[in-house]
């Protein structure tokens, strides 16, 4: 493009701004006149751009969706395109020369032909979504101009109906870019063009019902699945945008009224991720992200909208109702057609399930865009609550669906607690009620060995329907000198309601932090999703005193409660080596195994060494020596694979010198027939 980052930027920041304000201001007032050097430098106003025809393509598309065209130097870049035109092009530098000759409106006879010709010769072979792509769309383009040398032949397109059947899968996916979601959503943006585009050509098919059974394909995609939601979600990088703004332009041109081609959701999320297109880097992403903000804006396309909670929590039926605000993809309140709220509890793991309450249509409130949502039905059963937010616009299209989250909290009151310490057969020698939240006024609480205590605590959630159990109700011990503590579940009471208990003695204690005597506060702590703000009361404090050992000692402290102390060692445990014979019978068997290479060393040296056959000069000689090296390499290579190598580093090795020797022993043995042969 020739172009810096900077001033890509600042023509990015001209389109994004101008395009979002387009219902407001003119877009033209915040196009300046250097902006307007810098998109003419882009799209190659001296005609200089022969080779960089995709830039002023760019630049061309992305200054027409801001209506600032007429600052190009049309003529000559409708020269320099012209005479770039042939008719043996590629695909893609025709699809770019009918666009810039098309948006500067100067098609002539000449290219219009040309850039036909090609699209025939690539229709009738296209094996891919960008190639049928771009084919209709030249032909589209041409046939909209009124500049089509001929009319195209019905089977032609429905080759290409029938390819993106091919293409597709049971998911809407393409099979191409099944690993790239995001891909994807582009292909699926770019067959919405083609089909939009093979429809403009008007050619009877024979396939329509194929077309409707592709675009109900391809929208399994988009009805808020992971890979197509997760793919358009904030924040936006380049491939993001790409998806995005192809997926817009094509629901756009594929619009009939309907919202079959693209989900509420979808579109908001891309809405979205368009509205942030100041972050892109390139010029390719302004000619994509121009037109897709123009279409949102200025085209019927139904406007995104998507619901946002005003407070996420509301605690006690004082609160008759919550706010729910509707909103466009740029943040800003919104009045909707209708609004329809469903809820379902979540359980711990996230998941949803019916309520049994019947879906609201809720009323306006008093500002644009909100809307109030009745908290009647879920006081009796406080928890957390998914609501499933249906969004239509004034026509009663789907135009968002938004899942929110809704804690609906009680009001618990803590009444009193009774601790009461037993020492051995008689019950209850200390008993003590403390309403909350007092704390115990005599600083002699003891409990040894001897003692139990067992901790009794009532209390009463305001406002409920039904019984309420807090998830977190704690008892809990901490030493005043190591910090350690040790926590006790209480557990409800069979016998009263809203009544929870626990038994404590020294040896529970010990079991989780170790024989620490001393002293220790003691608290209670109730929590849970359902409470405000969680509760701990200061019941006060208690000595603790341990067994003593045999010799009248304490035992050490340990860190049991410790969850990182060292694991006892794991010690493997070997097969055992079977039983081995009598070494004697070993240096025996040995012996026997080394007797025939001592018999041969022992003939050997009784016959002697003939060496009269080899040979004593010449090629000959070279050849012999070298065989009986290799031999000699091979044998030495053996001893080191017996003593220090392994097989996987001696076979390279041995592979170089058995070829080595092979070859030496080959010309030995022909030189030494060679030689026979002369003295015969």
């Amino acid at each position: 493009m020739g172009q810096s980052a900077t001033k890509i930027v600042a023509l990015l920041l001209i389109i994004w701004s101008s395009t979002i304000s387009a219902a407001v201001v003119s877009r033209k007032s915040v196009f300046t006149e250097r902006s307007q050097e810098l998109a003419r430098a882009a799209a190659g106003h001296d005609g200089s751009f022969r080779n960089r025809l995709a830039s002023a393509y760019q630049a061309v598309v992305a200054l027409d969706s801001v209506d600032s065209l007429q600052t190009l130097n049309a003529e000559q870049i409708c020269a320099a395109t012209a005479k770039a035109v042939s008719d043996d092009i590629q695909l893609e530098t025709a699809y770019y020369a009918t666009q810039v000759l098309n948006h500067l409106r100067c098609l002539d006879q000449r290219a219009s032909s040309a850039v036909a010709t090609v699209a025939m010769q690539h229709l009738s072979s296209a094996d891919s979504v960008q190639s049928a792509y771009q084919s209709i769309s030249i032909l589209s383009t041409l046939h909209k101009a009124k500049s089509l040398p001929h009319r195209i032949a019905a089977d032609q397109i429905e080759r290409v109906i029938n390819l993106f059947k091919e293409l597709s899968d049971s998911q809407g996916r393409f099979k191409p870019f099944t690993s790239s979601p995001r891909r994807s959503i582009l292909a699926t943006g770019l067959v919405y063009r083609t089909l939009a585009d093979a429809r403009s050509l008007e050619v009877p098919l024979s396939s329509e019902g194929t077309v409707e059974e592709i675009r109900a394909s391809l929208a399994q995609i988009l009805k808020g699945g992971k890979a197509g939601q997760a793919t358009l979600a904030l924040p936006a990088d380049e491939d993001k945008l790409q998806a995005a703004a192809q997926l817009v332009i094509g629901a756009h041109a594929i619009y009939d009224g309907s919202v079959t081609a693209i989900s509420g959701s979808q579109l908001f999320s891309a809405a979205q991720l368009l509205g942030a297109a100041y972050h892109v880097s390139s010029l390719a992403d302004a000619a994509a992200v121009g037109p897709a903000l123009k279409a949102l804006v200025e085209s019927e396309l139904p406007q995104p909208l998507a619901a946002t909670l005003a407070s996420p929590r509301i605690t006690g039926p004082h609160q008759e109702s919550v706010v729910i605000t509707v909103r466009d993809a740029w943040g800003s309140p919104t009045p909707a057609g209708s609004v329809m709220v469903d809820s379902s509890t979540a359980d711990a793991t996230g998941k949803g399930r019916a309520t049994g309450s019947a879906p609201q249509t809720l009323q306006a409130g008093s500002s644009a865009g909100e809307y109030l949502y009745s908290t009647a039905d879920l006081h009796a059963r406080p928890g957390i609550y998914k609501l499933a937010v249906h969004v239509e616009d004034a026509s009663g299209l789907c135009a968002g669906e938004s899942e929110l989250s809704l804690t609906v909290s009680r009001e618990v009151q803590l009444e009193s607690v009774t601790l009461a310490f037993s020492e051995g057969e008689i019950q209850d020698a200390i008993n003590e009620t403390l309403p909350y939240p007092q704390a115990l006024a005599t600083q002699s609480a003891t409990l040894d060995p001897t003692q139990t205590l067992k901790v009794s605590l009532a209390m009463s959630a305001r406002h409920s329907g039904s019984s309420f159990v807090p998830q977190q109700r704690m008892l809990r011990f901490m030493s005043h000198k190591t910090k350690t503590a040790a926590y006790f579940n209480l557990k409800p009471s069979k016998v009263r309601e809203q009544t929870y208990t626990i038994t404590v003695t020294p040896n529970t204690v010990e079991k989780q932090i170790g024989s620490q005597d001393g002293t220790y506060s003691m608290d209670l702590l109730i929590g849970d999703s359902a409470i405000d703000v969680p509760i701990q009361w200061a019941l006060g404090a208690v000595a603790i005193s341990h067994q003593a050992g045999d010799d009248s000692s304490q035992s050490s402290l340990t860190a049991i409660t410790a969850l990182f102390q060292p694991k006892p060692e794991i010690v493997h445990l070997q097969r055992v080596p079977g039983r081995r014979p009598p070494s004697a019978v070993s240096v025996l068997f040995t012996a026997l195994v080394l007797a025939p290479l001592g018999l041969l060393f022992y003939m050997l040296s009784s016959v002697g060494a003939n060496l009269k056959g080899f040979p004593r000069s010449g090629p000959a000689f070279v050849a012999a020596v070298a065989f009986h090296g290799g031999i000699a390499s091979i044998l030495a290579l053996y001893t080191l694979f017996w003593l220090k190598l392994n097989l996987i580093q001696t076979l390279p090795i041995l592979l170089v010198l058995g070829t080595f020797t092979t070859i030496a022993g080959y010309n030995a043995l022909s030189q030494q027939a060679d030689s026979r042969l002369k003295q015969q």
